[in-house]
């Protein structure tokens, strides 16, 4: 009895090995590798989110334009204005954020399109 169970799976084994070498009527056709097909038409959208920082620094950025209007005065060489820190450094810090939706035309290899972009940034520092 074990012997006859040792031979049928022998033979189930060989009939699906030679099926491969069948002929195409008998065996069927073979389906070719599936070519994955990508289109780029249609609507698109989409946020963002972010975060924001800056560090700024006008200290001096207009001593030499005050030094110079104010060359000549007693007020400049007295208390040396031109120095004075007149815009301070800010840090501004804040969040960003934004949306996007477009639409997207495909002609064979060419894309073409519209976007509307809606972008927010709020900095505020000291």
């Amino acid at each position: 009895m074990r012997s006859m169970v040792v031979v049928a799976f022998g033979i189930l084994g060989v009939a699906q090995a030679a099926a491969a070498d069948l002929p195409a009527v008998l065996r069927g056709p073979i389906v070719g590798e599936l070519v994955p097909a990508y289109r780029w038409s249609g609507v698109y959208g989409g946020a963002q989110a972010g975060f924001s920082t800056a560090s700024m620094n006008f200290n001096q950025n207009v001593g030499a334009l005050v030094a110079d209007m104010l060359r000549l005065t007693t007020i400049e060489q007295d208390f040396n204005i031109s120095s004075w820190p007149v815009l301070g450094k800010p840090n501004p810090v804040g969040g960003s954020y934004g949306g996007f939706v477009g639409y997207n035309w495909q002609w064979e290899d060419a894309v073409t399109g519209f976007e509307i972009n809606y972008n927010r940034t709020s900095l505020s520092g000291s």
